[in-house]
Order: structure tokens, then sequence, then C-alpha cells
């Protein structure tokens, strides 16, 4: 009877871990809901907007873009942005991909919604100068379209400078400019360090200040995003993943100790002696084993609280390079092998699906606007540039060596040398000619 009674309290433990388990994903489903409403009521049928996902090469931004599409769906994860590295060197995405209503064009949930497109841009290097920033600035005046590659646009700056590229780009179609960006996600890795350089880059073509070299004055929201975080990096959602576990091993193990117990007390004398004689052996390993765990437990604890404080201080430096506030910053993980196993298209994760989620809520809210939404790349692209046209800038740096270079190969100050030689040489011929004559 004993062990009926034991069976009987195993079982009605894991009928309680059970009940709490469908309590908290009935939780989770009720908040995947509610955001969901709530990026649908926030979309709208109007007009979608354009969400840039930008960053350094091989920080997981193809992954991210992944990420959101799984979350939206609600069902299963598919690989929309083809994602990986070369060697950590490069990325693979070479060209500008869209994707429209965040890869949910079959989803008939969201028929009627306008969901934005997400853009996602060629990573670039930790850099600030003045080629990146005339490029980013061209891609978020939606210059740069569908399947367009940005080494195109930095090989024809090598080749044209700085104001070359200018009348390239902005004498293209504009469409009524409906490939404005109308909001910019910069992602990053928790694991490296912060692409300061390329920060303040995007930062001078999207959100440009009075002080501006360039006369630009559209400014668009910035969103931050550090992925690669680790399981106790996550949210609260993950750590209830964590206590759901421990709860259902330690029913599991005591319904096991009752089946050993009672498979034990069968196997009669001979297995009670061989138990008795590994007594001491058993105590001994356990004390060292004790001893071990408690150390490597300790260490582990050491090692955990210094990846979250050195997370912590990532995450404010994070926000004061691209002056953002805590509701405008994501730190998550993305579906990948590490994180999922392998098993992503199989099955989906709250603990990723609800932070996105919930950050999508303030990425896709309308009432924050774009600052001089109205403002065309042709308006001011022609202007020129304090450090084109400034006396104190025109010999401190190769650029402008090179560029004023490159001036002096065009067809029309060629013409115009010619024709001032002419007027030289025949100026010169009239004075001789007049000397001539007065001798």
């Amino acid at each position: 009877m004993l062990h009926v009674t034991n069976d009987k309290k195993g079982i009605r433990l894991m009928a309680d871990t059970y009940a709490e388990e469908n309590n908290k994903m009935n939780e989770e489903t009720q908040k995947k809901e509610l955001y969901l409403q709530k990026i649908i009521k926030s979309s709208g049928t109007k007009n979608p907007l354009n969400v840039c996902v930008i960053g350094m090469y091989g920080v997981g931004k193809s992954s991210f873009i992944n990420t959101i599409a799984a979350a939206l769906n609600g069902k299963c994860w598919t690989e929309h942005a083809y994602v990986g590295n070369y060697d950590g060197t490069r990325g693979v995405t070479t060209f500008v991909q869209r994707f429209r209503k965040c890869c949910q064009e079959d989803n008939e949930k969201y028929n009627y919604v306008s969901l934005p497109t997400l853009y996602d841009l060629a990573g670039f290097p930790d850099d600030d100068c003045i080629s990146t920033e005339e490029i980013l600035r061209i891609f978020f005046f939606g210059k740069l379209r569908q399947g367009a590659a940005i080494q195109e646009a930095i090989d024809y700056f090598k080749e044209h400078g700085i104001l070359g590229l200018k009348q390239k780009y902005s004498g293209s179609v504009n469409d009524k400019d409906v490939n404005k960006i109308d909001r910019i996600i910069f992602v990053a890795s928790a694991r490296e360090n912060l692409p300061v350089k390329l920060i303040k880059c995007v930062l001078k073509a999207a959100q440009p200040t009075a002080s501006s070299e360039e006369k630009y004055a559209r400014s668009i929201p910035i969103f931050g995003v550090l992925t690669h975080a680790g399981p106790m990096e996550m949210d609260k959602h993950g750590e209830l993943e964590h206590e759901r576990g421990g709860d259902r091993e330690h029913t599991v193990t005591e319904k096991s100790g009752d089946v050993e117990h009672t498979v034990t007390g069968n196997r009669g004398d001979l297995e009670h002696t061989v138990t008795r004689k590994r007594g001491d052996v058993e105590h001994t390993e356990t004390g060292k084993s004790g001893v071990l765990e408690h150390t490597v437990t300790g260490q582990r604890g050491e090692l955990e609280h210094k990846e979250i404080n050195r997370l912590e201080d990532k995450k404010l430096q994070f926000m004061r390079n691209l002056g953002i506030v805590s509701h405008r910053l994501l730190v998550c993980s993305n579906y990948c092998d590490d994180v999922d196993g392998g098993n992503r298209v199989e099955n989906l994760l709250p603990k990723i699906d609800l932070p996105v989620l919930r950050f999508l809520v303030q990425v896709f809210d309308r009432n924050l606007a774009v600052i001089n939404d109205h403002e065309m790349y042709n308006e001011t692209s022609l202007s020129p540039s304090i450090q084109e046209t400034s006396p104190s800038n025109l010999f401190t740096s190769w650029s402008a060596w090179e560029h004023h270079y490159r001036m002096l190969q065009t067809p029309h100050l060629i013409i115009i040398c010619c024709i001032v030689f002419v007027v030289l040489g025949e100026a010169l011929r009239f004075l001789l000619s007049g000397k001539r004559g007065t001798n």
C-alpha cells in the first residue's frame, strides 16, 4: 500500500505540474494575442511603414527579420531572409532585400492589414566616412531599390566623387517617395564591441542637426536591438520556463525513486549486500563530487553575475550612442541553433516571440512621426557641403584631394581649360604682334 500511495502522490504532482504549465501557456498565449492586436491596430490600412534593419555584417540582421516573421506568424519559423556569414568577415546579404508585410503576405490573418515593409540592408564596416553617410542618406530617402547593390554605389563614388554620387541618385525616379524609410532598427551583437563609428554615421544621415554640414531636415525615429543574448539575459519568460523545467524534473525524479525503491526491494538480499559493499566507496565519491560541484556552481554563479553586469553596461552604452530610451531597445536571441537546438522549424519559443512582439508594438506605432517627412533628396542633394567648399578642409584629407582630382577629369572642366588656353594664346600672340609693329 505504501508504494501505491506514493504512486498516487507522484501522479497528483504530475497533474498539478501539467495544470500549471497549461496556465502559463494560456498566459503566454493571451499576452501574444494582446501584442498582435495592438500591432494590427497600429498598422491599420494606410500605406505601410518602411522599416530598415541596419548594422555591421554578421550581427544577425537577417536572423532578426526571420524572428520577426515567426513571431507574427505564430505557427512556424521560415527562412525568408537568407542567414549566415563568411568566417565572420562579411555577411551573406549583399543587395537591398525587401519583405512586404513583414513576410506575412500569405497569412490570412493580415489580409486587410498594412503591416510594414522590412528592408534588409547589406552590412557596413564600423566606419564614419562621407561616402557611407551619403549612401545611407540616399537609401533613407528611398533611392536605393529592391535588389540594388550597395557596392555599386560605393564604386560609383570612387569613380565620380561625392558630387557625382549625389547627381546620379538625385535624378532617379522617386515614385512619390513611397520607398522612403520611416523607421530604423540598428542591430548590434551583445558579444562584440559596439560599432560606435557606424552608429555616428547612421545618426548623421538619419537625424541631421541644425549644425549639420549638409542642409537636410528629415529626421527618422531610430530603435536598437542587441542580439546574441544568452539564456540568462532573456526576460522573465525564460525564467518561467526554467522553473517549469525544475518542477518537472523534481516530479519525475520522485516517481522514479518510488519505482527504484520497489524494484530494489524485489531484488532481495543480493542487491542489499552489493549496495552495502558499495556504500563506503559511494560515500567517498559523493563527498568529492559535492565539493567539486559546489566549486563549479560558485564559479558559474560568479561568471553569470559578471556577464549580466557586462550586458547592462553595454545596454546603457548602446542607448547613449543611439540617443534612445529603454522602450526603444530590445535585448533578444534570434532563432538559431544555439538557442532552439535546430528545432525552430517545428516549435516556436514564447521566450523569443513575446519580447520581439512587445518591441514591434513600439516600432509600428504610427503616432511616432518622421520629422519633415515631405523633404525630398533632389531638393537638397546638390547644395555643396561645407566640407567640399571650406578652405580649411580643402587640403586636410585624402578624400578632398581625391575629389578635386576627379573634378579635374570631368569633360566640362577640360573644355573650359581648353578655352582658357586658346584665349591666353591669342592674347599672347596679339601682344607679340603689337611689339613687332612698334619696332
